[in-house]
């Protein structure tokens, strides 16, 4: 190619303006290209006709979008005006049964029947609404298929309840109130029979509705599966009970002396303030007698009276080799010992058999109770005045009983304050006995069956009895006092037995830190526990108390001391290791360090001394079988503190 013009070729073949600054080079200009071929007048028409079709795909797509969002929009208002009504039915349905339930307490029959027909009517719409097209057609979707049906079952269930179970009660129970159940001193068995014939005849349909409602998957709701569980738990509960509701109210009847007979119960009042396993020390016992319902109480008197008696006569209990090694010989030989054990079944067995080798006669239960279930009845039913003129209600009954009647009357140790005490304690509690048992048919009832059932729980009132099926009954209800049976909810014993010879419990606290557990190879788990036993004593209180409330045990080393024999208790599989006693002192010639397995159970026992402000620890390694998922509870002495 020819330069232009003023332009030279260099070596690289680039033409280059010699007269520049620097280097410029020049590109020639590309070669023209050929014109864009313009589209012809078919051409235009065929994409014209392309675009309006895409066009009208797009329009036809759009619309349907709106379409689907307005009949989703109009579907989801109608769900929401249909839940809308059921949550209003449902709503007025509570309310009615509270309303019900003061009926009831009342016999105000009018009101009783007008709530339950209320409840009747509220459940009808909810039934209509989730029986309805649009809950059907809710029901096809996948996502909610299962919570529809779960929904359905349920209020079918409510439903059936209402009609063949609540309507029925209703009027079966017509006039009938909870104070008249028991007046003046007397159970009315004629009532429970009328009750008895009233629940039989509900309970197939309680029992069928429960075994629906336990068969329920569980759905995608959580709100959905939160109110199946909410009717299913106590359906469940009542299924458990009313399976058999012959045999309940019969075993209930038998229990109050129905048919002319007469059932003894001995009442073993407990000093939480004196620790022991299952309670406290026993000081004062009395007899309960029920005939056709008819209470006759006793005088309390003091356990040493049993304790003599049993003495006199060489009469020893019926312990097993197992009890024996691990709570000695005052166990099996001395009467104001069975609450020892942790295991209250046996308290009961091991002062029936101190009782009738005493006394003779029978005794068909035992039942323990403490000042804390004192003082939470005593807040249902209004307080008492001793003869001292001390006053003792559901605010202080725990203070005076466990603690301030050891100040007022133990600086007078020996027989002289013994006998002050003592009749303190059988006053007390045979005035505190009268006016439970003359108010139970004015209190509340629910405020009654939680105060038993809370007191159960934590072990302030624990009753045996000596009829096999009245005992599982008692285990049933939650206050046997009995040790743990079920595998599946494992529990830590940490117990204490006082030997100090006073009234120092009552600043004794225990409890236990358990660690999160780790998964062995094997499929066990593995948890670490510190056992705590803390004496709260200070030494202004140690230098100001009578010797009744710091002891006078030999064995101690100082002034606030606490003499315990201690106990850790695997749960039943369990198994204990890693056992070490972290104590700074022990008593001179106490119980050394054991293993003694018991109740099917490991069990450790020690003996240590526990100064004032001290926090003695127990540390151990506590390994549950693979089939064991749930984490160990704790379960400790009853203490005196509410």
């Amino acid at each position: 190619m020819v330069p232009p013009e003023g332009y030279t070729e260099d070596e690289m073949g680039l033409f280059v303006d010699p007269d520049a600054d620097g280097p410029h080079s020049f590109e020639p200009p590309a070669p023209p290209t050929e014109p864009e071929p313009q589209p012809s007048l078919e051409d235009e028409l065929r994409i014209e006709r392309r675009f309006r079709r895409k066009s009208i795909v797009l329009r036809i797509v759009v619309f349907a979008l709106i379409a689907i969002i307005l009949v989703v929009g109009i579907f989801g208002m109608m769900v929401f005006s249909s839940v809308q009504r059921i949550k209003g039915a449902t709503d007025d349905a509570e309310m009615q049964a509270t309303t019900l339930k003061d009926a009831f307490l009342e016999g105000n029959q009018d009101s009783l029947r007008a709530s339950a027909e209320a409840i009747r009517s509220d459940v009808m719409v909810i039934s209509d609404e989730v029986n309805s097209p649009l809950w059907t057609r809710l029901q096809g979707l996948p996502m909610v298929s299962t919570d529809v049906s779960n929904v359905k079952t349920l209020v079918g269930c409510v439903s059936d309840l209402t009609d063949h179970a609540l309507m029925p009660l209703v009027d079966g129970l017509a006039g009938v109130r909870f104070a008249d159940l028991m007046q003046e001193g007397r159970i009315n068995t004629d009532l429970v029979r009328r009750m008895r014939d009233s629940v039989v005849a509900a309970s197939p349909v309680i029992v069928a509705n429960a075994n629906t409602m336990a068969s329920l998957p569980a759905g995608s709701v959580d709100r959905v599966n939160d109110v199946v569980a909410k009717l299913r738990d106590p359906l469940n509960q009542a299924s458990a009970y009313l399976g058999d509701a012959n045999g309940l109210f019969t075993l209930i009847l038998g229990m109050l002396g129905d048919g002319g007979q007469t059932r003894h119960y001995v009442l073993l009042a407990q000093t939480n303030s004196e620790i022991r396993s299952s309670g406290g020390f026993p000081g004062s016992v009395g007899v309960l007698r029920i005939t056709d319902g008819n209470i006759e109480l006793e005088d309390f008197t003091t356990i040493y009276h049993l304790k003599e008696a049993s003495h006199d006569k060489g009469v020893r209990a019926n312990v097993s080799d197992e009890e024996y090694a691990a709570f000695l010989e005052g166990y099996a030989s001395d009467a104001a010992s069975p609450t020892l054990t942790p295991n209250f079944p046996r308290v009961g067995e091991v002062l029936r058999d101190f009782w009738v080798g005493s006394y003779g006669g029978q005794v068909d239960g035992v039942f323990g109770l403490d000042p804390i279930f004192l003082q939470r009845m005593l807040a249902l039913t209004g307080g008492v005045v001793a003869s001292d003129g001390t006053e003792v209600n559901g605010e202080n009954a725990a203070f005076e009983l466990l603690s301030n009647v050891y100040w007022r009357y133990g600086y007078d140790y020996g027989d002289a304050g013994n006998e002050e005490e003592d009749a303190f304690f059988s006053d007390v509690a045979n005035r505190a006995a009268d006016k439970v048992i003359s108010s139970l048919g004015s209190v509340d009832f629910e405020a009654f069956l939680d105060v038993v059932t809370r007191s159960g729980s934590d072990r302030h009132l624990q009753m045996w009895m000596a009829n096999p099926d009245e005992e599982n009954f008692m285990k049933r209800l939650g206050i046997s006092g009995a040790l743990q049976e079920d595998i599946a909810r494992p529990e830590i014993g940490i117990f204490a037995n006082d030997n100090t010879w006073s009234k120092i419990s009552w600043y004794l606290n225990i409890w236990a830190d358990v660690d999160a557990g780790t998964r062995n190879e094997d499929g066990t788990t593995t948890y670490r526990v510190t056992a705590h036993y803390f004496n709260n004593i200070t030494d202004d209180v140690i230098w100001s108390a009578p010797i009744y409330v710091y002891g006078n045990n030999p064995q101690k080393q100082e002034r606030g001391d606490m003499v315990d024999t201690l106990y850790i208790m695997a749960p039943l599989g369990g198994i204990i290791t890693d056992f070490e006693v972290h104590a700074s002192r022990y008593p001179e010639g106490g119980y050394p360090t054991a293993f003694v397995p018991c109740y099917g159970r490991e069990m450790w026992r020690t003996q240590v001394l526990i100064g004032s402000q001290e926090d003695v620890t127990v540390t151990f390694a506590v390994t549950l079988p693979p089939e064991v998922t749930e984490p160990p509870a704790i379960r400790t002495s009853p203490l005196c503190h509410d």
